[in-house]
């Protein structure tokens, strides 16, 4: 009996040990469980978390590139009031800002016309948010900056009638050079456009150029010009004083020591000295190219350049940027190709020639030189019968074998009537002319037969305007011939046209529009210039 009791004993005690076990086994049980729960929730978490990001990265990203895209559509900034964001209910989800530089500040708004860098930021949301509290990946923001390429000036249209000054060559260095536009509006300007070879010209005494000098091969040399319009060169530029009231652009280098109140475009190396510049330097050459802006000059837009740049302290206003990879050098100037002015005939071979012309479509009628060839010197009042002109009339001179001069006992001439007069050459050593009954129209022409678009010169062939050549403001005349114009006399008003232009000593000219009948002196309209637009992007970053 007390062995059974004894055994009863026993089992209890090892039933009481068993069950503390079982309960210590499912505590252990119980916290593993739970740890590998919550390490299971966080791992959803995070996992969620970095789905949500990549997802919201993505919207980011594709927020820059519509963004970008629109950059490159007219109207297409503007339409978005400079936020493009995603339609709603689509993905990606985004929303992108558009900024551009000014000076040392960014200002959100679409760019100008004057531009040089843009800032995208754009915010990318999640398709699907993390869970468990994971909501760091829901949005993303990142940041990506553009080149931003100013718009390119260009030129404008030349009228019909042509510019001021046409050569195919500019004769030897211009001193004391002015060629003024009193009269006419500013939406004329006296321009001056020389196919061939430099210009070089000296405004030491005259001072001006109401117009731009347009060189369609070769440099420009201005000395202490005050030119009205803009300097275009297919070489290089070189600014002593003065001030040009547009842009300077060259396809090569650029040297300024004046003020510029437009740009600078250049395709080489460009120099600013003790100047003033007060929109932007353009610098698209080449990656060693170099932009030079020295002490004592102000640049108050910016500074881009394909190369480098070497700027002192506070010199220019605008950003400075270098290694520019998506400027556009400036294209040459395109001049008119010269026009040929045919006058076969000499009289009264000429009148059959005459009824198919140009002059006869315009209303002219023809007549001879009076008292040809005898009287191709005019004296005193020898050419007092112009004055009984009434009618658009061409003058045929060619019988004159050395062209028409006239002395410098000439009286004044009248002209009631637009009269042209056709010779083999001009001495004009003494000229008053006015106009009667309104303003009046004077061409006088050494006529180009070669139909090549070239001047073809044939002897003798000049035109001299020299001593007292007057012209007055009731009067126009205009100059033609494929052979040299001279020029030594500060009072002639209307156009000069020819192979060659040369002025002498203290030569002036009053710039007045008068053209060709029948003729289009401007040539074919430029070649649109380049709008601004979005250049390559420099950079692209995550912010946090």
């Amino acid at each position: 009996m007390f062995l059974a009791l004894g055994l009863r004993t026993r089992r209890q005690n090892e039933r009481g040990s068993a069950l503390m076990a079982v309960v210590g086994v499912m505590a252990v049980t119980v916290v593993i469980g739970l740890t590998i729960t919550a390490a299971t929730i966080n791992g959803l978490g995070v996992t969620s978390s970095s789905k949500a990001s990549v997802q919201a990265r993505a919207a980011a990203e594709a927020g820059v590139d519509v963004a970008a895209v629109g950059l490159q559509t007219t109207g297409s900034c503007a339409a978005v009031s400079h936020v493009y964001t995603s339609a709603a209910g689509t993905t990606p989800k985004y929303s992108a800002v558009v900024e551009y530089q000014a000076g040392a500040g960014w200002i959100a708004g679409c760019p100008t016309t004057t531009t040089s860098q843009v800032r995208i930021r754009s915010t990318g949301y999640a398709q699907a948010n993390g869970v468990a509290g994971a909501t760091s990946g829901n949005t993303e923001r990142v940041e990506a900056l553009y080149d931003y390429i100013p718009a390119y000036p260009g030129i404008p249209q030349i009228a019909l009638t042509g510019a001021a000054i046409y050569a195919e060559t500019f004769a030897a260095t211009h001193s004391q050079f002015g060629i003024v536009d009193p009269i006419i509006t500013d939406s004329v300007l006296a321009d001056v456009q020389i196919g061939h070879g430099d210009i070089d010209i000296d405004c030491k005494t005259n001072g001006g150029i109401a117009g731009s000098v347009i060189a369609g091969d070769g440099s420009i040399i201005l000395n202490n010009c005050d030119v009205s319009g803009s300097v275009h060169a297919s070489k290089n530029v070189k600014l002593t004083g003065g001030t040009v009231q547009g842009d300077v652009i060259a396809s090569g280098t650029v040297t300024v020591g004046g003020t510029v109140n437009g740009s600078i475009w250049a395709g080489g190396d460009t120099t600013v000295s003790s100047s003033t510049v007060k929109k932007s330097i353009i610098l698209a050459g080449t990656a060693t190219s170099v932009a030079t802006v020295t002490a004592g000059s102000t640049v108050m837009g910016d500074l881009l350049s394909s190369g480098t740049a070497t700027v002192a302290t506070g010199a220019v206003q605008g950003a400075v940027r270098t290694g520019v990879g998506s400027l556009t050098p400036p294209p040459p100037p395109k001049i008119p190709s010269w026009v040929d002015v045919p006058y076969p005939y000499a009289s009264p071979a000429s009148a059959a020639w005459f009824l198919t012309s140009k002059w006869k479509a315009e209303g002219y009628v023809e007549i001879p030189w009076a008292g040809a060839p005898a009287s191709c010197s005019i004296k005193n009042l020898e050419a007092a019968w112009l004055d009984a002109i009434v009618v658009p009339t061409v003058v045929n001179a060619l019988n004159c074998p050395n062209g028409i001069s006239t002395d410098s006992s000439i009286k004044p001439i009248a002209l009631h009537a637009n009269v042209a007069i056709i010779a083999k050459s001009f001495t004009i050593n003494k000229l008053e002319a006015t106009g009667v009954g309104g303003s009046r129209k004077l061409w006088l022409i050494v006529p180009d037969n070669t139909a090549d678009h070239a001047p073809t010169c044939v002897a003798p062939g000049d035109i001299y305007l020299n001593n007292e050549t007057n012209t007055d403001v009731t009067l126009s005349v205009m100059v033609y011939t494929p052979c040299s114009i001279l020029i030594d006399r500060n009072n002639w008003r209307g156009q000069l046209y020819g192979a060659t232009v040369q002025f002498n000593q203290q030569a002036q000219m009053n710039f007045a529009p008068v053209g060709i009948p029948g003729e289009n002196l401007g040539g074919d309209p430029p070649i649109p210039p380049i709008p601004a637009h979005l250049g390559s992007r420099t950079s692209f970053r995550d912010l946090r």
